[in-house]
C-alpha cells in the first residue's frame, strides 16, 4: 500500500511539473493560439486568430482577408480542394492529397463501387455493365 501511495503521488507532482513548464512556455512567449473548435465556439475566436499578450493577430500560416478575418494559406494551392488550416487542405469528393491534386481511383475501394465494370475518371468513376444486362 505504501509503495502505492508513493507512485501515485509521484505521478501527481510530474502532472504538475508538465502543467507548470507549460504554463511557463506560454508567459515567456506572450502567445496563446486558440485553434480548436471548442475553445472557438466558448470564447467567440475567430479560427485562425492569436493573442500575442493583449493584440489580437491572425495566426501563424494565416492571413486578413479583404473582410479583415483571417483565413488558412496553403503555400501550394488546394487544386481541387478548399484551404482549411495553415497548409492543409480539405479534397473536394474524388481527389486526394495533400495539395488534393491526385485523382482518387474509386474503382479500387473494397468493397467495389460498381456490379459489373468500374472505370475511374478525373475525380468520380463510371460504371459499365457487361453485355447481356
Amino acid at each position: 500500500m505504501e509503495y502505492f501511495r508513493k507512485d501515485v503521488k509521484r505521478k501527481m507532482l510530474q502532472s504538475v511539473w508538465i502543467g507548470l513548464l507549460a504554463f511557463a512556455e506560454l508567459a515567456v512567449s506572450g502567445k496563446t493560439e486558440s485553434n480548436s473548435f471548442r475553445e472557438q465556439r466558448h470564447s467567440g475566436i475567430q479560427s485562425g486568430l492569436c493573442r500575442y499578450g493583449s493584440r489580437l493577430e491572425c495566426c501563424y500560416g494565416w492571413k486578413k482577408n479583404y473582410k479583415g478575418q483571417c483565413e488558412a494559406v496553403c503555400e501550394h494551392g488546394c487544386k481541387h480542394g478548399e484551404c482549411i488550416g495553415a497548409n492543409k487542405c480539405k479534397c473536394y469528393p474524388g481527389f486526394t492529397g495533400k495539395t488534393c491534386n491526385q485523382d482518387f481511383n474509386e474503382c479500387g475501394l473494397k468493397p467495389r463501387p460498381c456490379e459489373h465494370r468500374c472505370m475511374n475518371t478525373h475525380g468520380s468513376y463510371k460504371c459499365y455493365c457487361l453485355n447481356g444486362y
